[in-house]
C-alpha cells in the first residue's frame, strides 16, 4: 500500500477536484500503487505510478487513444492508461504526451482489465493529476 505521505497527495488532489466526505476517505484509502492494479479489478481507485512509455495512436485510429504504460515499457507494463483524446477539449488535443514518460502520476477511474492487462480509461484530465518534481535549493 502506498505511504501516508502519497495518501495526503490523493487527499488534496481529491480535494482539487470537489470531491470531499466519506466518499474522499473511501478514494484515499483506496489508493494504490500501479503494481498492485492488477489486485483491484472492476474497483474505483486512485493510482499512483511512473510512466514509462507513452504510445500515441494514429489519428486514423477510432478515438485517437493515447497509452501511458505505467511502471515498465510494453508488454511489461503494470498497468495501462488509456487517454481518449477525441474526449478532451480541443485545447488538449495536440498536448506532448511525450512529456509524461518518466513522471509521478495520480489517475482516479474504474480499474478495468483488457487482454489480461489492468487498465484505467481516462475521459477527462481531471482524473490525471502529475506530481511536479520539487526542487531543493543549495
Amino acid at each position: 500500500m502506498i505511504r501516508d505521505g502519497s495518501r495526503l497527495v490523493a487527499a488534496l488532489l481529491l480535494w482539487c477536484l470537489g470531491i470531499t466526505g466519506t466518499y474522499a476517505q473511501r478514494i484515499v484509502l483506496d489508493t494504490i500503487a500501479s503494481h498492485e492494479a492488477v489486485l483491484h479489478v472492476g474497483e474505483e481507485v486512485v493510482v499512483k505510478g511512473v510512466v514509462a512509455q507513452v504510445v500515441i495512436s494514429a489519428k486514423s485510429t477510432a478515438g485517437q487513444p493515447v497509452f501511458l504504460n505505467m511502471g515498465r515499457p510494453y508488454p511489461y507494463q503494470d498497468m495501462t492508461l488509456v487517454i481518449w483524446r477525441e474526449k478532451l477539449p480541443k485545447s488538449y488535443k495536440k498536448y506532448k504526451w511525450e512529456s509524461l514518460t518518466g513522471k509521478t502520476v495520480y489517475v482516479s477511474g474504474k480499474m478495468r482489465i483488457y487482454k489480461n492487462n489492468p487498465e484505467i480509461h481516462l475521459y477527462h484530465l481531471r482524473q490525471l493529476h502529475i506530481v511536479e518534481e520539487v526542487k531543493e535549493n543549495k
